[in-house]
């Protein structure tokens, strides 16, 4: 079970980041593919914390990925201003 297959609401946040993206391509705009990713993964991690009510451990072993891993990508959004509830 992932994230994408819990919450479609969370997919559709994803999929409105991958829209712009293309819209970017077809506009003859070239994107930034690392940008793209780093700004997927942020909502992923955003995400994964809302669903799982803020419990971090949660949320890292929804997304597949060690704790500490998930901690420090969390700091980076946050250092980033995001708003995050937790």
């Amino acid at each position: 079970m992932n994230i994408l297959t819990i919450t479609p609401m969370f997919s559709v946040k994803i999929m409105a980041s991958f829209y712009r993206a293309m819209l970017n391509i077809f506009k003859g705009q070239s994107i930034d593919l690392r940008s793209l990713i780093r700004e997927l993964e942020d909502i992923l991690i955003v995400s994964a914390l809302e669903l799982c009510d803020g419990k971090r451990q949660d949320a890292s072993s929804l997304l597949g990925i060690p704790q500490s891993t998930f901690n420090e990508k969390l700091r980076k959004i946050k250092n980033l201003n995001l708003t995050i509830s937790a």
